[in-house]
């Protein structure tokens, strides 16, 4: 919610559709105009087309920015996890990239 207050867009998301559901009425108690205006909740399981899609829908170009915390406790869930993240940092519609970006998806492998 603090990325509201200086980004242009932020898109928070989660795949589960009753945490999404208590992230919305927190994002809605916690923010005002013009943050509130500035952030949307959008349902996304990593590797899922229609839910990926939805989100480049928003904006189209990519996101500069995709931050994570506590995102995976499976190591099962990384690869998708990775390349959801490569598909929405993305340049154009493609998930191609068109050399005006830099990806970098840092990973902290649990000791």
């Amino acid at each position: 919610m603090v990325s509201a207050k200086s980004a242009d867009l932020v898109v928070a998301t989660d795949g589960d559709t009753k945490a999404l559901e208590l992230l919305a009425q927190n994002v809605a108690f916690n923010l005002s105009q013009p943050s509130l205006a500035k952030l949307n909740t959008k349902r996304l399981e990593w590797g899922n087309r229609e839910h990926i899609e939805a989100i480049k829908d928003l904006n189209s170009g990519g996101f500069e920015v995709i931050i994570g915390t506590d995102v995976t406790y499976i190591p099962e869930a990384i690869l998708p996890l990775f390349s959801t993240a490569k598909e929405l940092i993305s340049r154009d519609r493609n998930g191609g990239d068109q050399g005006t970006s830099s990806n970098s998806l840092p990973y902290l492998s649990p000791s």
